[in-house]
């Protein structure tokens, strides 16, 4: 490909009418590019330069949004409203955390009402326990104190 040097009006229609179909068909650029590239014997390059430093500015200067800078049909987006997204998206990450973490926290109380009714049922039965070994340890010692006296009367 040899080298051009001026871009005629035509070529400029050209360029700026596939570059934007391309974007409407959601096609990407560089394939526009490409596409331009063969119509008009210029590289690739060259036609991106010429979309990217001089069409799109003489777009911007007409006070015309470029398509791929803004679709007609897309909302204009200032500053506060991302600001406004970005607060209530942080704010629904939070909500979600603390929904979260009541979860974690209802759990942990149930776990803790149910380890309470065991320790307090293991507390029942070692008192139960220690009342039996008392009962055991009087028992020997009368049947200890029974042998003693048994052996004495033979």
């Amino acid at each position: 490909m040899s080298r051009k040097e001026q871009w005629s009006e035509g070529e400029d229609k050209i360029l700026s009418s596939t570059v934007q179909q391309f974007i409407s068909k959601n096609k990407t650029k560089k394939a526009a590019f490409l596409e331009v590239s063969d119509k008009l014997g210029r590289t690739e390059a060259a036609c991106a330069y010429r979309w990217n430093k001089v069409l799109k500015e003489k777009q911007l200067q007409k006070n015309e949004q470029p398509q791929d800078v803004l679709h007609e049909d897309s909302p204009k987006l200032s500053i506060e409203k991302c600001i406004v997204f970005l607060e209530n998206l942080k704010d629904s990450a939070n909500d979600r955390e603390i929904k979260k973490l009541q979860i974690e926290k209802d759990n942990l109380l149930l776990e803790q009402k149910r380890l309470k009714t065991k320790l307090k049922n293991l507390k029942e039965k070692e008192i139960k326990m220690k009342q039996m070994l008392a009962i055991l340890k009087e028992a020997e010692e009368l049947n200890f104190n029974t042998n003693k006296i048994s052996k004495s009367v033979h």
